[in-house]
């Protein structure tokens, strides 16, 4: 991706466009993305590993 240009962030955006893991993800221009997750309550079991999984997996499949 073109870093330093006009065309980084859309680039960016345009590459993880397809990622979907099952949460809310919040997409920044730096190159960043952010999974989370709301528990109902402290006892709740969480399920990011299994978005956490869902991401490496998506990820696996842009590099081959």
């Amino acid at each position: 991706m073109p870093h330093c240009s006009l065309l980084g962030p859309v680039s960016f955006l345009v590459a993880i466009d397809d990622v979907a893991p099952g949460c809310p993800t919040h997409r920044y221009v730096d190159d960043t993305a952010t999974l989370s997750e709301i528990l109902a309550s402290a006892n709740s079991p969480s399920h990011m590993p299994n978005f956490l999984l869902s991401v490496i997996l998506w990820a696996q499949k842009k590099t081959v």
